[in-house]
């Protein structure tokens, strides 16, 4: 667990770092900005989500099996009746754990022993004094200082440094100087890995011995102990997002969430360095008197077929 903590506040930190450096250079240079610290826009007033599950099968058999050969009153002919038994047991264990990670976090400085068990890293200099190369540096493991396990994927690079990639192919178009009809905005990264162990022991014997051929014994212990684990970052779009996957998104909160200026670092000091984009305007509708019942919108399209007969009831 420390590991995944560990590379997830690495990537969360670098991300903002990046967000920062980008807001600086995107109305002076925004060929650079893009190149070298796209980002995701992630949330900070969301958590971001890890979820464990641990499952452990226990197996246990035993087996035995006599065969006794009965010859028959034709030469050459031999019968062979086997009797055995068996019983196998196997029993399941099964714990979740749930887990919520700011996506404000920062990494810790060790200021005593006791922190050095907790920390990450075994010095870091003050968060004001982070670059983005530096965290990028930890991110990679080159800078020697880590304290915990890299997760690595694909037996790769570490996942905070495959995050960036991630974060950076999924902000492709969001990070854009063109209109907004046209941009995928991201909603949610999730990332899911398991890590399986399995030992397995097996002890059987054999007897031959006439008129018994064969006589066996047998028996075997199994354990099956899987490890999964998920995490979940979101952006200020993950709501939609989700929304959008049941088919219970209303077009009019993308609106709201996509009008405003993109991107724009939710940092306060860098939200003034970013310039303003445009906004999403909708038509005004038109002013025509409405009735009762086309004062309530949802009420509107639910009931518009039966609206003949239930308006009256309604006004």
């Amino acid at each position: 667990m420390k590991s995944l903590r560990c590379e997830l506040v690495t990537f969360i930190e670098l991300n903002r770092q990046r967000q920062l450096a980008f807001a600086r250079l995107y109305g002076t240079d925004f060929q650079t900005a893009r190149e070298k610290y796209a980002y995701l826009e992630l949330h900070e007033l969301f958590a971001a989500g890890v979820y464990v599950n641990f499952e452990v099968l226990e197996s246990a058999a035993v087996a035995g099996a006599v065969d006794r050969q009965i010859p028959f009153s034709t030469p050459g002919d031999i019968g062979t009746v086997r009797f055995g038994a068996s019983y196998g047991e196997s029993r399941t264990y099964t714990m979740s754990q749930t887990y919520v990670l700011s996506q404000s976090a920062e990494l810790l400085k060790p200021k005593n022993e006791d922190d050095l068990s907790f920390a990450c890293y075994r010095d870091v200099p003050p968060p004001a004094q982070r670059s983005p190369e530096y965290l990028l540096a930890l991110a990679q493991g080159n800078s020697g200082t880590d304290m915990f396990q890299r997760i690595r994927v694909n037996g790769g690079p570490p996942l905070a440094e495959w995050l960036v990639g991630v974060a950076t192919e999924m902000s492709t178009t969001y990070l854009s100087r063109e209109g907004t009809e046209e941009l995928l905005y991201p909603g949610q990264l999730s990332y899911k890995f398991e890590i399986v162990a399995q030992p397995a022991a097996e002890a059987r014997f054999t007897l031959v011995a006439s008129p018994i051929n064969p006589a066996a014994v047998g028996g075997g212990l199994s354990a099956k102990r899987t490890s999964n684990f998920q995490f979940v970052l979101n952006t200020e779009y993950a709501p939609v997002a989700t929304g959008a996957r049941t088919g219970s998104a209303i077009v009019e909160q993308f609106k709201k969430a996509a009008g405003a200026s993109t991107p724009r670092p939710r940092t306060a000091r860098a939200a003034a360095a970013a310039p303003p984009r445009t906004t999403v305007v909708t038509r005004p509708r038109a002013t025509a008197p409405q009735t009762p019942l086309e004062k309530n919108p949802l009420r509107y399209r639910l009931l518009t077929p039966l609206a003949p007969t239930l308006a009256p009831a309604l006004q």
